[in-house]
């Protein structure tokens, strides 16, 4: 089976990935801004203030991430509260910890 790709085009605009790279030359982190505020109803400015108070680092382990990469926005699946920034192996970590297993687990642990 074929793997379906994005478009190069938008209809009535130029290359896509052109198109991309002139809204990243005026701001580099316009996509990261949008994803911000779709995503967690979180403001740019609010995630610099968060990242500055946590000094650069994950909340949780105190690293920086690996690569280069930003930090993940952790928040409760249930309500969309933000609760910090975190690298991405504690928030893989915590996203599988949030799930009843867990509770299931930490149960059994305690029987013994």
């Amino acid at each position: 089976m074929r793997k379906r790709t994005l478009p190069t085009t938008v209809p009535g605009r130029k290359n896509l990935k052109a198109y991309r790279d002139e809204i990243r030359a005026y701001d580099p982190n316009y996509f990261h801004k949008v994803s911000l505020r779709h995503l967690y109803k979180l403001d740019y400015s609010e995630w610099e203030k968060m990242l500055n108070e946590q000094d650069g680092v994950c909340k949780l382990c105190g690293n920086a991430n690996q690569g280069g990469k930003r930090l993940s926005v952790d928040h409760e699946h249930s309500t969309g509260r933000v609760r910090g920034l975190l690298c991405t192996k504690c928030n893989i970590s915590l996203g599988r910890h949030e799930r009843e297993w867990f509770t299931k687990a930490v149960n059994y642990l305690k029987e013994e």
